[in-house]
């Protein structure tokens, strides 16, 4: 070389690159798998505030609330509150019950029930589960490896946890 130039060999320029396109590479994967760790934690979290709601609606309107799935492996549900008065038979009808919001989950997410009494989840008017509705969960498929990938259901409470391949564990 002579004194003075400066510049870069075709060998360290390759080097370079490689090194780039391997970060890249690697970079385009993590993003990949945060962000299916997230759109579950979302479906979650949207699940369980509807959830939620429909157990304090219960309490504040001192009505029943009913959550509907269609099956035990569904990509929606519904919720509705018992229907206007002089209804209010406690009875799940959707010719006269209200429709209070129904939600969609992702495309190629659904969402998987522990058993087949969780179709139809009441609230009482005290905001409790009706004695015909069991305890249990409902955790969205496909998982991702987040921190919430399921919602566990109980007679008082409702709590966000993760699936450990057997049970939802609350966090």
């Amino acid at each position: 070389m002579v004194k003075g130039e400066w510049g870069f060999t075709l060998i360290e320029m390759l080097i370079v690159i490689g090194v780039m396109a391997i970060l890249i590479g690697i970079g385009a994967l993590s993003y990949t798998n945060m962000q299916q760790r997230y759109n579950v934690e979302r479906q979650v979290k949207q699940m369980y505030t509807e959830l939620m709601n429909a157990r304090l609606r219960a309490v504040q309107r001192d009505r029943m609330h009913f959550v509907t799935f269609p099956t035990l492996t569904s990509t929606s549900y519904s919720v509705y509150e018992d229907g206007p008065p002089p209804d209010g038979d406690g009875l799940f009808t959707t010719a006269t019950d209200s429709l209070v919001s129904q939600n969609v989950l992702l495309a190629s997410y659904s969402a998987v029930l522990s058993n087949a009494s969780l179709t139809l989840v009441q609230f009482t008017s005290k905001g409790l589960l009706s004695a015909s509705t069991p305890t249990g969960y409902i955790r969205i498929t496909p998982t991702a490896g987040g921190e919430y990938d399921c919602v566990f259901i109980d007679q008082i409470k409702t709590g966000m946890g993760q699936w450990n391949g057997v049970q939802c564990i609350i966090k």
